[in-house]
């Protein structure tokens, strides 16, 4: 082969060539072998090759065999190569809408419950997008009616009911507080209830037009009552499904989910309101049971998450068990227990007002006060402190068994360290005597 110098093979080629014959001589020439094997590759398979390993034990001799095939595809062989089979083109379909709208390492990052969670939640959005399609037509035919032909009152109209809508959303925030953390799934499932509500009020409107901005607002301040805790309790299922600290990537994949739902809602929105067309009544018909579906998806979605995290109800229902069974049950058992509907009341009063109570008993540490039926939290208790006293002041009240309950509740596989059943921690006040009475509480409020 001639080099571009002249038509001499040059010296580095040589070389090359006799190592890969096997010639070569000069035991420090193994690391020419990327130049032998740029040449098998070029010029084809050659003899075997005998090269010597030098080290500081005995030479041993390696014997490399070239391969005989090439490495470098022919037209033929893409030709020849078969088209890939229906399963397979079934397989890598999979493979991308795992990796599109599935967490990574899916399912070993996830909780177990996390795929019925998703499909569930799928439901829900997809018909909850269905129904606004609906009551949005419902309300641009009502601003239509009631707009006094005039547009810039229309358009005026639409901006305050928006306005209003969000100031709402804001005051409901301020009020719920940490809720969002102790009742994610009852506020999950409200926050459904208030857009539903607010859907069904925004088809309505075409009846009365006139009303179109009270009833406009009012229906906005439902929806941004909804979005918020809807994003909020959100927050916290998901942070209960990640596994491997990949709250970022579920909350990510969750985005692309409910975008996938938005777009086959709005599809099926806008065939079912081509066939039921502008008549109220008809609308109605279509929506009530769009809604309640997306309802009942969304309560399914709740039962399957397992909550670690003990809130009044959960704790309820686990002195219940330990009480009768002297067992702790673990949160899976508990999950499909829980309900959702309307405010929970629980059997222990969490900071009532204070009174003299001769069997009140103090936790360690001193910021927990419990008595039969009652149990008094201030600002800086520890969880478990308060999990003892929730102890105590429950049907329970074994104070021998408190710390048997708090090492079984742990072990069950409940956080121990996230107790919410107090809703305000400020409402008492603890001072601290220096005399030989110990402590003496009243009331903050």
């Amino acid at each position: 082969m001639p080099s571009r110098r002249g038509h001499q093979p040059s010296r580095r080629f040589n070389r090359a060539n006799r190592i890969n014959n096997g010639d070569a001589t000069d035991n420090t020439a193994w690391w020419k072998w990327p130049v032998a094997a740029w040449r098998r590759r070029v010029c084809g398979p050659a003899a075997p090759v005998e090269a010597v390993v030098v080290g500081a034990q005995a030479s041993a001799k390696l014997t490399v065999i070239p391969s005989t095939t090439s490495t470098t595809p022919t037209t033929a062989s893409l030709a020849n190569r078969p088209r890939p089979s229906l399963r397979d083109r079934a397989v890598d379909t999979r493979d991308a809408v795992i990796a599109t709208f599935l967490p990574a390492n899916y399912p070993h990052s996830v909780a177990p419950e996390y795929l019925r969670y998703t499909r569930w939640t799928f439901v829900h959005a997809v018909m909850g997008t269905v129904t606004g399609v609906l009551s949005m037509q419902s309300l641009l035919y009502a601003i239509g009616l009631g707009a006094g032909s005039i547009p810039v009152a229309a358009a005026l109209n639409w901006i305050i009911k928006d306005g209003l809508g969000q100031l709402g959303g804001v005051l409901y925030a301020s009020i719920m507080g940490e809720k969002f953390d102790s009742e994610p799934k009852r506020l999950r499932f409200n926050a459904a209830l208030a857009m539903q509500g607010a859907c069904l009020v925004d088809l309505l409107t075409p009846l009365v037009p006139h009303l179109f901005l009270p009833l406009a607002s009012l229906s906005n301040i439902g929806k941004n009552i909804a979005w918020l805790a809807s994003s909020a309790t959100r927050a916290q299922i998901h942070q209960t499904l990640a596994m491997h600290d990949n709250l970022g990537d579920i909350t990510g994949k969750a985005g692309s989910q409910t975008t996938a739902a938005g777009v086959v809602g709005t599809g099926l929105g806008v065939v079912v309101s081509a066939m039921v067309g502008h008549d109220v009544p008809s609308l109605l018909a279509a929506f009530l049971p769009l809604s309640g579906l997306s309802l009942w998806a969304l309560h399914q979605s709740n039962r399957v998450v397992v909550t670690r995290t003990l809130n009044a109800q959960r704790l309820d229902l686990v002195l219940a068990d330990f009480a009768a069974t002297l067992s702790v049950p673990t949160p899976e058992t508990i999950a499909p227990r829980e309900r959702f509907l309307g405010a929970y009341q629980s059997l222990v009063h969490v900071n009532p007002p204070l009174v003299a109570e001769s069997d009140a008993t103090w936790m360690r540490g001193g910021k927990v006060l419990a008595a039969p039926g009652k149990v008094w939290v201030a600002a800086g208790a520890e969880d478990e402190d308060v999990l003892r006293g929730y102890y105590l002041a429950s049907a329970a009240r074994d104070a021998e068994q408190v710390e048997k309950f708090v090492v079984m509740v742990m072990e069950a596989g409940w956080h121990a360290h996230c107790v919410h059943v107090d809703q305000d921690r400020n409402a008492v006040q603890v001072v601290v005597d220096g005399d030989a009475n110990g402590k003496r509480v009243r009331s903050a409020r």
